[in-house]
């Protein structure tokens, strides 16, 4: 390869634009929670689970097991790099409640299970463990 060649290949290369990255592939985890979720499917210890709401900001998120019920606000801190991704919260107010949990998210679907003081085993409702389906309320954020 000639040195004029090289260089042709070289600028050709540096103009080259990559492909804009999507808006929500540029979002952490967190920012891409803020907002208002339902549960579509709730299970616990293998059965039937109140079908709740939460409501996500950075770093703390609001229980509520009905829409208009009260709130039970909780500090969240996530763990991205995690594999499955992780979560833990804690109750405002007392900390000896605690819950660790694993989450997937996808888009406007969000799956999440925790146990009280113990990592789950994967994403199952067995042996004390919570399992949420939700989706993002359309127009909350």
């Amino acid at each position: 390869m000639t040195m004029r060649t090289l260089i042709a290949t070289l600028l050709v290369c540096a103009s080259a634009t990559a492909a804009p990255v999507p808006k929500e592939l540029k979002q952490d985890d967190a920012t891409r929670l803020v907002g208002e979720w339902q549960t579509v499917r709730s299970e616990f210890n293998g059965r039937e689970y109140i079908k709740d709401y939460l409501i996500f900001t950075r770093d703390t998120v609001n229980w509520k097991p009905q829409k208009d019920g009260p709130d039970y606000l909780w500090k969240l801190t996530l763990d991205p790099t995690a594999s499955p991704k992780e979560f833990q919260i804690v109750m405002s107010g007392n900390m000896n409640i605690r819950y660790s949990g694993l989450y997937k998210l996808d888009g406007d679907r969000l799956t999440l299970v925790c146990k009280q003081n113990a990592k789950p085993d994967g994403f199952t409702s067995e042996n004390g463990t919570y399992y949420h389906e939700l989706v993002r309320v359309a127009g909350a954020k």
